[in-house]
């Protein structure tokens, strides 16, 4: 969409929407959570600042995907709801509005809070059909304006992404300031002790590298051929290689999967975050599976970045290494070289 028409109906929904006050006395808060893993870690801190604040609330997620590993230990299962007709607004998505508009009415008039942490124009509407007593949000494209509160641009435009929707809950809900510093993007539980992980799995004690070739976008990866360029390297250095991605990328992880390597094939997401947390090196593109990868200090982490900010997306942690690759020409044997120089 035209970004003039856009905002032109921001402008004009912003000037006609009345908005609604925050209720005295709440009760149930429903979290809209982004549509993607890296995403979803990012906003736990979110749902987390709710809870503290809002102890007496009944505190539900939905999201499009079940990543409720995520939440271990942050939200019970019973309260993580999975709504498959939420979409993020990219562009290869395929949107159904009546799908988005009836889901929401399972959830109409159930709750005294929404809090949309997605801050994308499906979100937003998604947060305005459930009808709640007060909804808040961020960005929220040219439908921004259906929040009754809505965190400023000038507040989140050129941060660290894996704080904004934290940032959005300490100004829209009024938190204290310092909240903010104290935030970092933390280790998601894992269900069970490293060593459980290495038997269900046949994994070495140590030397153990994993490689994510795979990205939620297609202009963000580095490329198969040097994925497994590099995983030739690994091996003939006596490292134990294993790729790692969805069941859905288990045909294209064959075959980049040189002689010597496996595919993880984990049985969930759980497992998956297990295993990583016993993995001494995780090379990746700037996605979902290496923003979890950082989040363990025992893990060394190599995130290659393309087309996406740096400063914005990249890891904050001691034990990630940023290889930047803008122009498209970083080579197999200089990152290998670059990563015996950093472990």
């Amino acid at each position: 969409m035209n970004k003039l028409i856009k905002d032109f109906l921001f402008l004009i929904g912003s000037v006609f929407k009345k908005k609604s006050q925050m209720p005295t006395e709440i009760g149930r808060i429903l979290c809209i959570l982004p549509h993607y893993l890296g995403d979803t870690l990012w906003m736990l801190n979110a749902v987390k600042l709710l809870q503290k604040y809002f102890p007496q609330a009944e505190i539900d997620v939905v999201l499009r995907r079940d990543f409720s590993a995520l939440l271990t230990g942050i939200v019970d299962k019973e309260h993580i709801l999975v709504e498959p007709s939420l979409v993020s607004d990219r562009k290869r998505e395929k949107v159904s509005l009546a799908a988005i508009y009836h889901a929401a009415k399972k959830y109409r008039k159930k709750y005294d809070i929404i809090a949309d942490l997605g801050g994308n124009r499906y979100s937003a509407l998604f947060a305005h059909w459930c009808k709640a007593e007060f909804v808040s949000g961020f960005n929220g494209d040219e439908f921004g304006f259906l929040y009754d509160v809505r965190t400023p641009d000038n507040l989140h435009e050129n941060k660290y992404l894996g704080l904004r929707a934290s940032l959005s809950v300490i100004y829209n809900f009024d938190l204290p300031q310092d909240e903010y510093e104290k935030i970092i993007v933390e280790q998601p539980i894992t269900e069970n002790s490293a060593e459980f992980y290495r038997q269900k799995y046949n994994l070495p004690q140590s030397e153990l590298v994993l490689l994510a070739p795979c990205a939620g976008w297609k202009e963000k990866e580095w490329g198969d051929d040097k994925f497994r360029a590099l995983a030739e390297l690994f091996i003939n250095d006596g490292f134990t290689v294993r790729f790692v991605g969805s069941p859905d990328e288990y045909g294209r992880l064959a075959e980049c999967c040189p002689s010597g390597a496996e595919i993880l094939k984990a049985e969930n997401l759980a497992d998956t975050i297990g295993v990583i947390s016993c993995t001494d090196i995780f090379v990746g593109n700037d996605s979902g599976l290496t923003n979890i990868a950082a989040t363990f200090s025992t893990c060394k982490v190599f995130d290659i970045f393309r087309v996406t900010s740096v400063e914005r997306c990249a890891p904050k942690t001691e034990n990630t290494v940023v290889a930047e690759d803008f122009n498209h020409v970083f080579a197999v044997e200089k990152l290998f070289s670059e990563i015996k120089e950093n472990i």
